[in-house]
């Protein structure tokens, strides 16, 4: 039997009971000062910044995340490079399976800096609200 509280829980629907799909509401980080601001962002701006934030939080560094939280780029370091640029669109994807809002991840395109051993990419990001190209990067 679901409580009355539960049942007022803005995930669920009083009508079907069923899980809706989390909002896109969130704060807007300022990246270049690495605060939150009190600026409200919502929709294809949301999601671009999930993004950003899972491709940039290595997967179990922090004891605050959850196990499933981030991405596990710390494999490919010391790895062949052409081996980096076949696994990475799987983790990748991994990476960014958790939120729905999130539909594909397409379009790999790789950049190698041989003076320094970074792997730069971008990919096509699909999502309920319209595409986006995010550009990253990883040590080798």
């Amino acid at each position: 039997m679901i409580s009355e509280a539960l049942r007022n829980a803005s995930f669920i629907d009083p009508e079907d009971l069923s899980l809706k799909i989390r909002t896109s509401k969130t704060w807007k980080l300022d990246k270049d000062k690495k605060r939150v601001t009190s600026e409200i962002i919502d929709d294809l701006e949301a999601v671009k910044q999930a993004v950003f934030i899972h491709l940039n939080i290595e997967n179990r560094s922090s004891f605050i995340h959850t196990n499933g939280f981030g991405i596990q780029a710390q494999k490919f370091f010391g790895m062949d490079t052409d081996l980096v640029m076949a696994k990475l669109p799987d983790t990748v994807k991994n990476a960014l399976a958790w939120d729905e809002r999130i539909l594909d991840v397409t379009d790999f395109e790789f950049e190698k800096l041989n003076h320094k051993r970074i792997l730069k990419f971008s990919c096509l990001i699909t999502s309920c609200f319209g595409e986006f190209t995010y550009e990253g990067q990883v040590n080798v």
